[in-house]
Parts: structure tokens; C-alpha cells; sequence
């Protein structure tokens, strides 16, 4: 991760499950609306986990080997 901690991009690796479940969900439910508003929700529980992660301003950056 190129100057990242794994610990700033949780809502972004929560989100990223959402499309990849996409399709066995509209294939399981039969339907894009229920599929949409399920998949709609890895995005806000992204949304959500934001706020609570820590600010990092003027900390060095990890090194990882």
C-alpha cells in the first residue's frame, strides 16, 4: 500500500464487496431493486465506519518491509 495504513481504507475495502456480490444476488432475489438497495448498504455501513476511523495528521507513515 503506497503510503496508506490498511486502517484508512476499511470503508473502501467494505465497499469493494458490494459489487462482487452484485450479481449472485440479483440471479439469488430474481430482481435489480433488492439487489440494488443490498448492495446499497456495503456502501453506507462505508459511510458509516468513516468517522470513526483515527485521523493520522502529522504522524510518520508506517513503514512496512
Amino acid at each position: 500500500m503506497c503510503g496508506t495504513t490498511p486502517r484508512l481504507n476499511t470503508p473502501r475495502w467494505i465497499s469493494v464487496v458490494g459489487p462482487l456480490i452484485a450479481g449472485t444476488v440479483i440471479v439469488a432475489l430474481g430482481d435489480y431493486g433488492p439487489a440494488v438497495t443490498i448492495v446499497g448498504l456495503f456502501f453506507i455501513l462505508g459511510v458509516i465506519t468513516a468517522p470513526v476511523l483515527p485521523e493520522t495528521p502529522g504522524k510518520p507513515l508506517p513503514r512496512y518491509v
